[in-house]
């Protein structure tokens, strides 16, 4: 795949070229002496080349970037001939040829930059600095605007929908081979860094919808894919002065150009140099987690404070509070605080932003969410029916030794406050019915007794997903009108409050 994703930057399909070069005249003998001093720098990549035909995918990734080298050092040579023959007709033509044949901004704008007053005053050069104010457009550094193109159903996508990650805008058509050839590699990037806050979006040049389609079935491109049907007069990639492809754009979460044009393992350097190795960061999460819990913690929030843009630090803040149940929302609030960029666009600090959210709502003063679940008896059991009385729920199960072991003092609290207005509602989190009755039958809870269902096969329980519960037991107290008054672990923050009510 490497091999293609060198050979396409010799392939370009030109729109703007002829309209450029006609202003340009030809100086063959210029032309000569030009192609004589870089006639050692076009033998050796000749020969890249003609190595890359039998290279394996490491011999050819060495191949890529000495290939890169050699345009670099052309770069250099063009910059030092347009210097010493600023106002001649060639050193026009070489900075014509850059910004028609690659349509790079900024090494178009460099060389434009070393021409005289004389040759910036001929009509070819103001040909060129209307195309450097299109390439402008895609320049390292720029605001991605945003826009919008049809999917393949014909749905309005924007480029805004991706807000918040890192997002490979890829230009590319189905009858473009090289596309092709280089599309496995995306999708390989794709399948390593989708969950830590990459995305790609597809561009097409097609003009035909049923070859488009075709394409991206065959290729198995799972990201989203747009396209105006237009070909080469794409809105986007028009915009953009897309004259060759495949072409890429690499934008950040903020919608800035961070690089261009990134193929083969050049593109999984820069991915891995922004979102970090899945690998590593679950190999560094295996030792931090044979931490103490507070070592752990603070090991996390100084990861957070020091490298806020970095998907690794969701990743284990978020496989640390899997297994804990000590940390308070405004401890996990804090290091969420520190994140940011890519950190925030990650599937781990998305879930936990909606669940600290979800459990903002859980605090004393807000309303329980209310559910209906089967008592033992088949019949249904509605929480708000139970409004009139302060109700405990008390989250549970038959196999959880603690919860049975905090059952006889639970009847000693019932029986002290029963006459007072008091009431348990015990909600198992049993999917073994048997096992729940007979767990009643052993400890002869005096009060309404319910089970909570599993809508998803090794999913959470529906309500116990509700109230946030990740660990049992757990209770909630509400007051008469179904107000939340504790949400708490520990049995004994019930207590105080019931004292302090039942004192009055």
């Amino acid at each position: 795949m490497f091999k293609n994703s060198i050979t396409i930057l010799a392939i370009t399909l030109c729109l703007a070229g002829a309209a450029l070069a006609q202003d340009v005249k030809p100086d063959k003998e210029a032309a000569a002496a030009w192609m004589a001093s870089i006639k050692d720098l076009t033998v050796e990549e000749a020969k890249i080349y003609a190595a890359l035909k039998n290279a394996t995918d490491d011999e050819a990734e060495k191949l890529e970037l000495q290939i890169k080298d050699i345009a670099a050092k052309k770069l250099e040579r063009k910059a030092a001939y347009i210097s010493k023959y600023p106002n001649s007709d060639f050193s026009l033509s070489l900075v014509n040829d850059e910004l028609i044949f690659l349509g790079n901004y900024e090494d178009g704008n460099l060389l434009y930059s070393k021409l005289g007053k004389a040759a910036k005053s001929k009509p070819a050069a103001k040909k060129i600095e209307e195309r450097l104010a299109v390439l402008k457009h895609s320049a390292i550094g720029e605001q991605m605007p945003d826009f919008t193109q049809p999917d393949t159903e014909g749905k309005p996508v924007k480029l805004s929908d991706f807000k918040g990650k890192y997002v490979l805008v890829d230009f590319w058509a189905s009858w473009c081979h090289p596309c092709r050839a280089e599309n496995p590699n995306v999708l390989k990037a794709y399948g390593q860094y989708k969950d830590k806050g990459f995305t790609v979006l597809g561009i097409s040049l097609d003009d035909k919808a049923e070859r488009w389609k075709k394409a991206i079935e065959e290729d198995q491109m799972p990201w989203t894919q747009v396209s105006d049907l237009k070909g080469f007069k794409n809105e986007v990639s028009s915009y953009y002065g897309i004259n060759a492809i495949p072409s890429t754009l690499l934008i950040d979460p903020r919608g800035k150009i961070i690089a261009k044009d990134l193929r083969g393992k050049a593109l999984h350097r820069k991915l891995e140099e922004l979102l970090g190795s899945v690998t590593d960061a679950k190999s560094l999460n295996d030792s931090i987690s044979k931490l103490k819990r507070p070592e752990r913690l603070k090991w996390i929030e100084g990861y957070a404070a020091q490298n806020p843009g970095s998907p690794s630090g969701p990743y284990f803040l978020s496989e640390f509070l899997k297994f804990d149940y000590q940390t308070t929302m405004e401890q996990q609030e804090a290091i969420m605080d520190k994140f940011k960029g890519a950190a925030k666009a990650t599937p781990e600090y998305v879930s936990m932003a909606k669940d600290l959210e979800s459990k903002k709502k859980l605090l004393p003063g807000y309303m329980a969410p209310d559910f209906t679940l089967l008592k033992p008896d088949g019949k249904p059991l509605t929480l708000s029916a139970m409004r009139g009385k302060y109700v405990l729920i008390d989250f549970w199960a038959s196999w959880c030794v603690p919860c049975r072991k905090a059952i006889p003092h639970l009847k000693e609290v019932y029986a002290k406050y029963k006459a007072k207005g008091f009431e348990i509602l015990s909600l198992s989190g049993d999917q073994n019915q048997e096992a729940w009755r007979k767990a009643m039958d052993q400890e002869q809870m005096p009060w309404p007794q319910v089970c909570d269902d599993f809508p998803e096969k090794f999913k959470p329980s529906r309500v116990g997903g509700i109230y946030q519960t990740r660990f049992i037991p757990f209770y909630v107290l509400l007051d008469p009108k179904g107000k939340i008054l504790v949400y708490s672990g520990q049995e004994s923050d019930v207590e105080k409050e019931l004292e302090r009510i039942f004192s009055k």
